[in-house]
């Protein structure tokens, strides 16, 4: 969760220790994604990367995947899927 919050606080300020912060923090992530994908998914790849265009954006992007649908495009982009 410590990296999915920093996002939050990166973005939209909200600090650590805030109220607003407390309550992200503690829905669980997946059962949000699940409502909003319509899926019962347990398990996910998470990738975590640093963006930053000069002095315009410096953020970390978080992106969640099922671990199927990741497996997939590994194998889409590897020699597995030629």
């Amino acid at each position: 969760i410590s990296d999915y919050m920093v996002s939050y606080y990166n973005y939209y300020g909200i600090k650590p220790g805030s109220k607003k912060y407390d309550k992200i923090a503690s829905t669980n992530i997946v059962a949000t994604l699940e409502k909003m994908f319509d899926t019962t998914y347990d398990k996910f790849v998470k990738i975590a990367f640093r963006m930053t265009i000069g002095d315009l954006i410096d953020s970390i992007m978080v992106q969640l995947y099922p671990v199927q649908f990741a497996v997939d495009m590994c194998n889409k982009f590897s020699s597995k899927g030629k």
